[in-house]
């Protein structure tokens, strides 16, 4: 039996219509992954919004550093940022909470850059909680004129830990703030006796 010339055509219309909904859909798939996949994607949810620290703690930092703003993840270049998103994932290379002075407060280490040169100078601060005055920022380092790009601060745990000659060792029972340049070096600030110590863990 041979179909007529009229549904003949209205076949082919249809097959038509399918394929290119298939084709649409292909391409709406494609698109979505390789937006998944982009690194800006993967700071969707910014780890380094400033809610995520106290509103004190914000209102001191716009007074004392009204040029200056918290590092950011975007901050980090190609493999600097690859390396930062695959070792801390929902991490922020500006901001590390932690128990740093003692076991009973949370303190935050944050590395600062200028707004208007990013990727030169830096300051890490701390802020903490002091007893019936709040919130005060102290200066662990500061350099106006290096290259920041790759710099970031983060949290260690309390632990054993040397120096890069591996001929000091120090056990911390509190835990201590990392400042690092990415795969080249690190320097570990711990505290004690009412001051913040200085050790370099590799260089």
């Amino acid at each position: 039996m041979v179909s007529s010339p009229q549904k003949g055509s209205q076949a082919w219309a249809t097959r038509q219509k399918v394929r290119d909904m298939r084709i649409r859909a292909f391409a709406l798939i494609s698109m979505l992954t390789l937006l998944a996949m982009s690194p800006s994607a993967c700071l969707g949810k910014d780890p380094c919004l400033k809610k995520n620290l106290p509103d004190a703690v914000k209102k001191l930092l716009e007074k004392e550093y009204p040029e200056w703003r918290l590092k950011k993840v975007e901050d980090l270049q190609g493999y600097d940022r690859e390396v930062w998103l695959r070792v801390n994932p929902g991490l922020c290379p500006g901001i590390a909470g932690g128990r740093f002075e003692l076991d009973s407060a949370t303190s935050y280490a944050l590395l600062l850059i200028p707004e208007e040169t990013p990727e030169t100078g830096y300051r890490l601060v701390v802020a903490r909680k002091s007893p019936g005055r709040g919130y005060e920022l102290r200066v662990l380092d500061e350099h106006t004129d290096w290259n920041s790009r790759s710099i970031v601060v983060k949290r260690v745990p309390a632990g054993e830990y040397s120096n890069a000659q591996d001929e000091t060792k120090i056990q911390l029972k509190l835990d201590a703030v990392l400042l690092e340049r990415l795969e080249a070096w690190t320097v570990l600030y711990y505290y004690g006796h009412d001051e913040y110590r200085r050790m370099v863990l590799t260089e």
